[in-house]
């Protein structure tokens, strides 16, 4: 991989001389809304109209991810770097990319997209990966357990994605290619009351690495079989009709890529080809002071799973779906008081070589009320929720907002959260190495949180301490030389730290921004007092942003401490050293170019959780442009 690096820095000479060429000599800085900060969920004068006001949640605007568009990066390098979300990589460009919240699994942070709640029948977690960054209006990154508002899967947080509406929306187009003969096009087009986008990206992932295995020498070897290609849409409609609006959302991925396996067991054959799709139609009508909102939606999404035949995979086959409908409603009872209502219907259904023909119907009702007494908002909200063939799950929440001054919150919060197994991790197959456990019943958690936050224009500051009580944990186990499977292993405590900080200066033209991230956790096991072996108990990401006469210069660090890849803990996983750096010049507002390269320090050993390896040093070239120039 080297020699490929060194054959893409005569291009990335040429490029910066272009880019230095074409920088304004006389301009105005790049406007602070251009380089809009994270952000904490902003709250009205008036009674909030999120799900739960007092829920401490980090938003990330559409103005970060037009920067992360025009650096030609993904969805989860977005996401890595806030306090307490980490997301695991597995192979580099193109690849599988997963949440992780607060030290949970990756099953256990819910995906919802344009209000449909995104399923999966394995206990992998969801792919962001297929979530399409053209077409993100903004994101929420729920903090923390929201059981109450979003059910299974929430328990140690939830990824709320919004696709972009019509409203004065710009086309766009975009290309960029680098390192590992990656190739990303990416476009969006704004007609009528329809807005669409589309990207197509594809990457060799072809890469030299080091690898460590223990006891044995450090070997340099080849990550072969693990090219991948990717097609992803998404549309989103809007229209205006009677006392309130309809909206269509919809989108879809689909990806062919190789099956390279661990390093333990390579394999140069196996194949994946995988599909998804969602589908949301929904009727809203928003509350006003003194009128109510209803909400009326339905939805389906499906996943298609395949894998060829390989030296270390048999063909395989799922083919995944559920569906939803929901009714909502809710209304001031006096300008300081609202209540808020709502149902849900679902079934899931899966055919799988892996796991049979299963199929389970769920069904939830939940009811909030939200008060604000002054300076203080108190929210309460309870949930029931019963999924075919697990217990009956009572949810309730409670959460304390007071804001003393206007630039500073504190809040508390306490609320039970839970995940249902997934399907195959009931169902799947006795076989030599991997089974499913039909016993298994869901996890459930308590979670308290107690939380500090500064919101200046220049300056944001916030902490945050929890605490996790998770009762029927599930982990995968080896009981033998033979067989893993999940198992229920009791109770587990999890306390953690969270904190970040951001600071705007605006300089005469220079606009700089630093922001720093950080997370702490310790958690044991009460059956053997052990801290399970995936924990990392530190995590931190910085980053520091200059920006001057259309110029902006970048840098992203990430570092998370050791921890172990298997569940017995007899695999050390080195900690995690990442530093990223990207130049993007603005010729004009409606174009840029790019230049991004990751893993600057070029660690050969880098590797995930799973032990993957992940490519060296890699560049990429982007130019960005805009519906006035299209």
């Amino acid at each position: 991989m080297l020699n490929g690096v060194r054959r893409h820095w005569p291009a990335a000479a040429s490029v910066l001389a272009v880019l230095l060429a074409s920088v304004r000599a006389h301009g105005e800085p790049v406007s602070s809304s251009t380089l809009a900060p994270y952000a904490v969920e902003v709250r009205d004068a008036q009674l909030s109209t999120h799900v739960d006001p007092t829920q401490r949640s980090t938003r990330i605007p559409r103005a970060v991810l037009e920067r992360a568009r025009a650096r030609a990066v993904d969805l989860p390098d977005v996401l890595d770097l806030v306090a307490g979300a980490r997301v695991l990589d597995l192979g580099g460009p193109v690849r599988e990319k997963r949440l992780t919240l607060r030290g949970a699994g990756s099953t256990a942070a819910a995906v919802v997209i344009d209000g449909v709640p995104i399923s999966t029948p394995f206990a992998t977690g969801i792919d962001l990966g297929l979530v399409p960054i053209e077409g993100l209006e903004e994101l929420s990154l729920v903090h923390g357990g929201a059981g109450a508002a979003y059910g299974s899967g929430a328990l140690g947080g939830a990824l709320l994605v919004r696709t972009r509406p019509t409203r004065e929306r710009p086309s766009s187009l975009s290309l960029a290619m680098g390192s590992l003969e990656t190739v990303l096009l990416r476009g969006a087009v704004s007609a009528g009351g329809l807005f669409s986008a589309a990207a197509y990206e594809q990457s060799s992932g072809a890469f030299e690495y080091t690898s460590r295995l223990p006891g044995l020498p450090d070997q340099a070897r080849w990550r072969a079989n693990n090219d991948a290609r990717r097609g992803q849409l998404s549309t989103h409609y809007q229209r205006e009709l009677g006392p309130g609006r309809l909206e269509i959302a919809a989108g879809g991925a689909i990806r062919d890529s190789g099956v390279p396996g661990f390093e333990t067991q390579a394999d140069l054959d196996a194949r994946e080809l995988r599909a998804q799709g969602r589908l949301r139609l929904a009727f809203l009508r928003d509350a006003g002071r003194a009128t109510p909102g209803l909400q009326f939606g339905a939805h389906i999404q499906g996943l298609g799973i395949g894998y060829e035949e390989g030296a270390a995979l048999d063909p395989s086959r799922t083919l995944f779906w559920a569906s939803g409908v929901d009714v909502s409603a809710s209304a001031p009872l006096e300008s300081a008081h609202r209540w808020s209502a709502r149902i849900e219907l679902g079934l899931e259904h899966s055919s799988s070589t892996e796991h049979d023909e299963t199929s389970r119907p769920r069904g939830a009702a939940v009811i909030a009320d939200e008060v604000q007494l002054g300076a203080v908002t108190v929210f309460g909200a309870l949930r029931g929720e019963l999924y075919a063939g697990q217990p009956f799950a009572l949810m309730p929440r409670l959460g304390l907002l007071w804001s003393p001054v206007w630039v500073l919150e504190l809040g508390f919060s306490v609320g039970r959260s839970f995940r249902v197994p997934s399907i195959d991790e009931l169902y799947h197959p006795s076989q030599v190495g991997l089974s499913g456990n039909p016993d298994l019943v869901a996890e459930t958690a308590w979670e308290s949180e107690l939380f500090a936050r500064l919101d200046h224009r220049d300056f944001q500051l916030e902490l945050a301490a929890f605490a996790r009580r998770t009762s029927d944990l599930v982990l995968y186990l080896n009981r033998n030389a033979f067989e893993i499977r999940p198992e229920n292993l009791g109770t587990a405590n999890l306390l953690g730290l969270e904190s970040s900080a951001r600071l705007m200066q605006q300089l005469g033209r220079l606009r700089v921004e630093l922001g720093v991230s950080g997370t702490l956790l310790a958690g044991a096991l009460e059956e053997t007092g052990e801290t399970w072996p995936t924990l990392a108990p530190l995590g931190l990401a910085t980053e520091a942003l200059l920006s001057a006469y259309g110029v902006e210069l970048g840098s992203q660090l990430r570092y998370a401490s050791e921890t172990s890849a298997n569940l017995s803990g007899t695999l050390a996983t080195e900690p995690y050293l990442r530093w990223d750096a990207s130049l993007v010049v603005h010729p004009v507002d409606e174009a840029s170019l790019a230049l991004s390269v990751h893993n600057l320090l070029d660690r050969r050993d880098l590797e995930t959780v799973n032990k993957l390896p992940l490519p060296g040093r890699t560049l990429l070239f982007a130019i960005r442009v805009q519906e006035e120039i299209l």
